[in-house]
């Protein structure tokens, strides 16, 4: 039994077994007898998860692997958990650092469709404040033509209204 030019490659089997569909990842040794093609399975990579079989099938199809820093050079590095350093641009202006309601109000409004609509509950004290740009945001939010209405509740109605 001759074997000639020996190549392994990760070949992806499906089977359906009562409405439910397995992936099964097996790295295999490919080789010619004569004039049939044979596959001889190494392993079984059940176990590894679907960006590691991804990873392997690139390295086994001869992509160069570098490690991350080595192939980026961070240009400008911001804290953790900085407002700027989640979201680089805020389209009605940079929400307060200590504070997250207008954060959470623009991400929720990036997320919606064009014809969309979000309801928020945020406390009284959210639309008046000017504290930190709140202010400058409330603004952009309302030229911008995102806020339809404003409902104030009177002092502790929410607190009533749970104990009925």
């Amino acid at each position: 039994m001759k074997r000639t030019r020996i190549t392994v490659h990760l070949s992806t089997i499906r089977r359906c077994f009562k409405d439910k569909v397995y992936e099964c990842h097996l790295p295999r040794r490919t080789f010619r007898e004569g004039k049939k093609a044979r596959h001889e399975t190494v392993a079984n990579l059940l176990a590894l998860p679907p960006v590691v079989n991804d990873v392997i099938r690139m390295a086994l199809s001869g992509r160069k692997m570098v490690p991350v820093d080595e192939a980026f050079e961070p240009l400008k590095s911001l804290p953790t958990g900085h407002v700027r350093a989640v979201r680089a641009v805020w389209k009605f202006g940079v929400p307060p650092v200590r504070n997250g309601n207008f954060a959470w109000v623009q991400h929720i409004i990036h997320h919606l469709s064009p014809t969309g609509y979000a309801g928020f509950v945020l406390a009284n004290g959210s639309m008046s404040s000017n504290q930190s740009g709140e202010g400058e945001v409330r603004k952009n939010l309302v030229e911008g033509d995102v806020v339809n209405c404003r409902v104030a509740l009177r002092k502790l109605a929410a607190t009533e209204a749970g104990e009925r």
